[in-house]
């Protein structure tokens, strides 16, 4: 691993962690409110795509940081925040997590467990975006910009990488896709907020 290599892991670890806080500390003051299934399936999806990666040999730092902030996410949401029944958002999120693990679990080839894993992480971001268009309270601006900053530095550094795999270009792709689109949307949406 060069300087370079170890500069963009620190920065992105930092850049993630950052975000996780201010977006705890912002949902423990209840000024942003997440839906809670969409965090326990990105949770689960998430520890599929860690397991797969790492099966495969190309874990990186962001996914991992990513892991242990939506753990400890998806514990306060779901001890100390849950509110309510659950809504068909929840429902859909809970699904299609659910029917990811199944894929997962049923095949032995780590790159189709990646691909399964993926897909459901983008299906849980259009969700989390439609909840956030309608409801600028669902994310927070500065912890989604944080996310999507951390996701493009990551995107950066494998593209700049001549020898690396669809394996190792393939999380961090989607994870700036959604990230980026996710930060966009609220930030067109911000003056809803205000308003609430």
């Amino acid at each position: 691993m060069s300087f370079d290599e170890s500069f963009c892991d620190g920065a992105m670890v930092a850049l993630v962690a950052s975000a996780f806080f201010v977006f705890i500390i912002n949902m423990l003051k209840a000024e942003t409110q997440p839906p809670r299934a969409a965090w326990l399936a990105w949770t689960l999806v998430d520890g599929v795509t860690g397991a797969s990666m790492l099966a495969k040999g190309v874990m990186n730092a962001q996914l991992a940081t990513v892991v242990l902030g939506a753990v400890i996410t998806t514990l306060i949401l779901c001890f100390m925040k849950a509110k309510g029944p659950l809504v068909r958002m929840d429902k859909i999120g809970l699904g299609a997590a659910v029917v990811g693990m199944g894929l997962w679990l049923i095949t032995s080839e780590p790159m189709v467990a990646l691909a399964i894993s993926l897909g459901v992480t983008m299906i849980g971001g259009v969700l989390a975006g439609k909840a956030s268009w309608k409801s600028p309270k669902g994310d927070d601006r500065v912890a989604r910009t944080l996310w999507a900053c951390a996701s493009s530095l990551v995107l950066m550094s494998t593209l700049a990488n001549r020898e690396r795999t669809f394996a190792q270009l393939a999380e961090p792709a989607a994870f700036t896709v959604m990230d980026v689109g996710l930060a966009i949307i609220i930030w067109c949406r911000w003056p809803l907020r205000q308003q609430a």
